[in-house]
């Protein structure tokens, strides 16, 4: 294996582990099943293009009920 070939492939794989745990730190609040969504990262980064535009999906995604900051707090007293 060549040198350029060894430094691709550790980009490539270096650039998966960064998209495994954005898509977690994104996911946790927006979807139900964050590490279903964080596998699905780690396996788009593959196809970088693909992985921006699931980031970029995934940003604009709403919150879930529970984490939304505009949701009266219930458990507040007074």
């Amino acid at each position: 294996m060549s040198l350029v070939s060894t430094l691709t492939a550790n980009d490539l794989f270096g650039f998966a582990l960064v998209m495994l745990v954005l898509t977690y730190l994104l996911a946790r609040k927006k979807v139900s099943s964050p590490a279903a969504c964080s596998v699905l990262g780690f396996f788009s980064a593959f196809i970088p293009p693909l992985a921006i535009v699931f980031l970029v999906f995934l940003t604009l995604k709403t919150e879930l009920p529970e984490y939304r900051s505009d949701r009266p707090d219930l458990h507040r007293e007074g």
